[in-house]
């Protein structure tokens, strides 16, 4: 009995260490990248830029650089699965932003935030602001009535933009309700956005929470080293837009073009410069398929592109290797009414549109964005949807988030949905666009990912929407959020920050290493 319970000791014991070392390995092969981005990114003084070091993480993103007994993870996997370490311990940024609640009501009054004696009141507000522990509506309103005595904050904010929530007979402390309602409704709204560009910026495990009771939001991102690039980042304003989405019988020639051109490009390079491009222009690169030429639909497009790769590698005996790939097929896999890839192949499609040669096959009008929530599989793959989008005149979007007044969350028939109204500018623009694309997508913008894409029904007058979709009770409650996001001008500023060194957690750890060995020496 004595030797079976000694060796199931040994046997957990290795069992242990195994794992042990299974879960360092994710650090150590994290550290090795970092290390090797420094090295690329330094000069001959060993000076490091980093914004060429984080352009050359970002380009790994999704690519594999850890191999474990044959199964391969990404660069973002590895630093999901690596010891997740503190500011004491790994350094990074300490950031508090606050939500300009001034700003908030200067779109709240619309036109009358000209008011000299509006611009008075907030202007003594905002000076006692960091003094005061009162609500900063109830600053302005003291400091409203001792320059307008007697006059009612109804006359302020009573207009189109608030309409059901203030008329010119509401009194002051409803005004003030509303008022702090939507400064709260602001700071949510910059939290979630800031959250969601804090996950596209690639921090692994970051603390960001709202500190109650005031308009500020603060953030812990462990390991950066690129305050300018955070800087940036976090006070940028939230771009929302909404553009029309290519429909598959408009971006079909052009994906039927692309995959020519590649499978060309693939053939050419085949060729090991065994002919020179001028004796045989059938296999240059720009000898692209006539563009008028269509598939029924995106399925059949990459069945197409499919079977040219592989007549095209059956034609030469020297053939690439099949996972050096570049076709059509290779990258891109139909997802419902739109083109999609797997998420470790978006840096490779984001290179390749990147390319002159391949801009200068779509028209200049036209961008490729992706889906901001992927689609996950029963075999646990994930895939996101790529939108061809249209810009308008001078690249800028014809409907833009300003103009929308309100959004919540709805439920037509039972089903999740958003309900949205517009201004009056808005709901013509809106009218204008709907009644053009009936039967199309319009795609719902912010920061450059599509959070939806809705099929236009039938024209809309009067710029009251509703959106549906196969929405979760939350995603409905987000996608209002992010249409708010365009309502009023909330930007964010800095009001503190330090950039924490590992000074303190490394004291610690070797304290820890110190006392540690000294009990192993006193057993």
């Amino acid at each position: 009995m004595k030797v079976q319970y000694k060796w199931g000791i040994i046997t957990l014991t290795i069992l242990i260490s195994l794992l042990s070392i299974y879960f360092l390995s994710f650090s150590l092969i994290s550290r090795n990248v970092q290390k090797h981005a420094a090295e690329i990114a330094s000069d001959a003084n060993g000076n490091v830029n980093f914004a060429k070091k984080q352009k050359y993480l970002d380009s790994i993103w999704n690519e594999p650089v850890y191999n474990f007994l044959g199964k391969e993870y990404t660069y973002e996997e590895v630093k999901k699965n690596e010891l997740q370490l503190g500011l004491d311990l790994l350094g990074g940024m300490h950031v508090v932003l606050e939500v300009s609640p001034n700003e908030i009501m200067k779109g709240m009054a619309g036109n009358n935030a000209n008011d000299p004696k509006f611009v008075a009141a907030l202007t003594q507000a905002e000076a006692k602001q960091s003094t005061s522990q009162k609500k900063f509506s109830t600053l302005f309103n003291e400091e409203f009535q001792k320059v307008s005595p007697g006059d009612k904050l109804s006359r302020l904010f009573a207009n189109t933009a608030n309409k059901g929530k203030i008329d010119f007979d509401s009194p002051d402390d409803q005004v003030i309700k509303v008022l702090d309602e939507e400064i709260d409704n602001a700071i949510d709204r910059s939290f979630n956005i800031l959250r969601s560009r804090i996950d596209k910026f690639g921090v692994v495990q970051p603390n960001i929470q709202r500190l109650k009771g005031t308009s500020r939001i603060q953030l812990e991102l462990p390991g950066v080293d690129n305050p300018a690039r955070v800087r940036k980042l976090l006070q940028g304003v939230a771009k929302l837009e909404f553009l029309q989405v290519w429909e598959n019988d408009e971006f079909g020639p052009y994906i039927t073009k692309l995959n020519d051109y590649l499978v060309q490009e693939e053939k050419l390079a085949k060729s090991n410069g065994s002919q020179t491009a001028t004796n045989d222009k059938d296999l240059s690169p720009l000898a692209v398929s006539d563009s008028s030429k269509k598939s029924s639909s995106l399925e059949d497009q990459l069945t197409s592109a499919d079977t040219t790769a592989k007549t095209t590698t059956k034609a030469k005996s020297d053939s690439l290797p099949s996972n050096q790939s570049t076709t059509l097929a290779s990258l891109f896999v139909p997802l419902g009414n739109s083109l999609g890839a797997n998420v470790k192949d978006t840096a490779k499609v984001n290179a390749l549109f990147r390319r002159a040669d391949i801009k200068a096959l779509f028209p200049p009008n036209m961008r490729m964005l992706w889906d901001v929530k992927p689609i996950v599989t029963t075999d646990k793959k994930e895939y996101v949807a790529l939108y061809p989008v249209k810009r308008g005149r001078d690249t800028k979007a014809p409907l833009t988030g300003e103009v929308i007044t309100d959004a919540q969350p709805s439920f037509d028939g039972g089903s999740p949905g958003v309900s949205m109204s517009m201004n009056a500018s808005g709901a013509q623009k809106w009218k204008k666009i709907t009644g053009e694309n009936l039967g199309k997508r319009i795609a719902i913008i912010l920061d450059d990912y599509v959070y939806s894409a809705p099929t236009v029904q039938s024209e809309i007058p009067n710029g009251n929407s509703s959106i549906s979709s196969n929405f979760t009770v939350d995603e409905a409650k987000d996608l209002a959020n992010i249409l708010k996001a365009g309502k009023l001008p909330a930007p964010t500023r800095i009001v503190e920050e330090a950039i924490v060194g590992p000074t303190l957690g490394q004291e610690a750890i070797n304290q820890g290493l110190l006392s540690t060995l000294s009990g192993f020496l006193m057993v």
